[in-house]
């Protein structure tokens, strides 16, 4: 079965000052798994290149989906 979530995006850093992004959710249907998913981005990306790329994220895709 598959299941939707709608996401939020958000830019962390690993402790080198790596940037990547957080893709967690605030409302999802019944059997989205607890925690959070994350994307890496190109080395030599930028924490200014990183929060670009999450705002447009947030802006153009309203769900994702997750099958067990």
């Amino acid at each position: 079965m598959t299941v939707r979530a709608q996401p939020v995006f958000t830019v962390k850093e690993f402790a080198s000052g790596v940037p990547w992004i957080a893709i967690e959710y605030l409302k999802s249907e019944p059997g989205m798994p607890p925690g959070l998913f994350g994307v890496d981005l190109p080395q030599g990306t930028t924490l200014a290149e990183a929060k670009r790329i999450a705002d447009v994220l947030q802006d153009k895709l309203t769900h994702f989906a997750y099958t067990p």
